[in-house]
This record gives C-alpha cells, structure tokens and sequence, in this order.
C-alpha cells in the first residue's frame, strides 16, 4: 500500500498509509450521527492510517517510530495532515467537493463548489515562536479590557472543551469558542471568565465589546498555524462571493469527481457491449 511522509506545519514529520475502505465506513457511520461522532470517527483514521513519527519536531510526547497523539497535537496539524492524506488516498484527492447555498437573502441557490486543495488552501507554517511554545508548553499573553489573557495554541483537546462549553452554556457558541482557548485572565476565577466574555448569566460583567473579542480572536490568529479553513466560492445564479468553512465530515468519503469516473466507466462498459452485439448482429 502506497505510503508518503508528511511534513506538518509544525515540523513533525508523519509517515502515512492510504485510508481503507473499512476506514471509510466509520466516517460513513458516524456522518449519520451527531457532530461528535464524527469528530472521535476523524480521529480514530488519523491514528490508524498513521504508521509512524519520522520527526516529532515540537512535540516532546512523541518519539521516532511512535505513533501520534492528534489529541495532544495543534489542530493545524490535524487540519493540514487529513487534508494531505485525502490527497493521497484517492486517485483525484486533490479535488474536494462542497454542496453550499448562497447567503444572499434574494437567491438562496443550492450548488457545488469544487475545491483543489493545493491551489485554493492557504498552508501555514507555526511561527517560531509558537514552534517553542509547543515545545516547552508555555502560554501566550495579550492584553484585552484592560486585563492580561493567557492562552494556548488549540490542540485535538479544544475541540472537546468547545463541544462540552457549548452543552454547558446553551446559546453562548461565541464565548465558548473564545474560552476553550483561554487558561486564565488576570484577575478572575476561572467560573467568572465566560461572563466576563459576553456578559450573561446575570453577571456583574458587562462582557467584552465586539472589537475587544475580534482583537482576541487576531491575537489567536497570530500565533496558529496549519491550514486557512475558511474559503470563497461564486454563487452560479446570482454570482454572489460568499464564504464558507471547508467541511471534515466527508474529507474521507469519495468524492462526485469519483462518483462521475464509475459512471463514466459505466457507460464506456456499456457502449462496447452494445457495439459487440452490433458487430455480432451483423455477421
């Protein structure tokens, strides 16, 4: 089975092995359940189809020849490591398919984006100083309302605390992006952060201003790396630009490209047994 070595935007060096159809299924299975199916679904064929660490880079956890913790790893590698895997595993990988809906409030048109991942997602390589902090597991710190922020680079685990902030904190998403990342802000206990973010739950706190929360956000920004998630396609009706998240649901299912190539052997398949019994009519 072909296999490749990939280079994570961290440094770390991954050697993989093309996703099977067994592989295929999980996600298949857990795509008709809820979100967090899916995510454990991803998870598990990234530890499967990972056969070893040929450079841990900043990753002090793992050694050469070990396997990968995606938990314990940056997201931006996990991002960037599934993207490169699809491209690996399926004869036109490089091409991802999107069913989106245009934002424009007048057209609403449903269609189908196609994606090429090398040309139109953006790779980003951590900065150094991030590549340190992985290493030794040190914090980041920016001031925000005037008080000290200091959070980490989102690891495997922080998609897990966003899904637990959200159950806990019904109708607060926005906030519970924003605290999953944060380890503490100066001044507070670690119960009082979310109402210091939006300024519900009856508290004393006002909540941050829409500016202080894009700032924080920027200072998140800054210091990730892996791959820009967040793409443009032109609505075919109304040739509205819209935006959107690339999906990971389907990252391991195949593709319409793949879809289109059966039927097109399909129908090749079939003209040559017509034209057979033509020719054997005619004699």
């Amino acid at each position: 089975m072909t296999q490749s070595i990939f280079t994570l935007p961290s440094t770390a060096q991954i050697e993989f092995r093309k996703v099977k159809l067994a592989e295929e299924s999980l996600l298949s299975v857990a795509a008709k359940k809820k979100r967090s199916n899916i995510d454990a679904a991803l998870t598990e064929i990234m530890t499967r189809c990972a056969v070893s660490v040929k450079d841990p880079g900043p990753y002090p956890f793992m050694e050469v020849g070990g396997k990968p913790d995606w938990n314990l790893m940056a997201k931006g590698d996990r991002f960037a490591a599934m993207l490169d895997l699809r491209c690996l595993t399926y004869r036109d990988g490089h091409l991802y398919d999107v069913d989106l809906r245009c934002t424009n409030s007048l057209c609403g048109e449903k269609f189908n984006w196609e994606v090429d991942i090398p040309k139109d997602v953006l790779r980003i390589n951590f900065p150094q100083e991030s590549v340190d902090k992985l290493r030794s597991g040190g914090l980041f710190e920016v001031t925000i309302d005037g008080k000290v922020v200091k959070y980490n680079i989102a690891i495997g685990k922080t998609e897990e605390v966003y899904n637990r902030l959200c159950m806990q904190y019904p109708g607060r998403d926005m906030a519970s992006a924003l605290r999953a990342r944060i380890v503490e802000v100066e001044g507070l206990q670690p119960s009082q952060i979310m109402d210091w973010l939006d300024g519900e739950g009856g508290s004393e706190f006002e909540g941050l201003t829409s500016q202080d929360a894009e700032d924080l956000r920027d200072a998140f920004d800054r210091v990730d790396g892996g791959v820009d998630t967040t793409l443009e396609a032109e609505c075919p009706a109304c040739h509205s630009v819209i935006e959107f998240d690339l999906p990971f649901s389907g990252i391991f299912l195949p593709g319409k490209g793949i879809s289109e190539r059966r039927r097109r052997l399909r129908r090749e398949a079939m003209a040559r047994r017509e034209e057979s019994k033509t020719t054997a009519d005619s004699e």
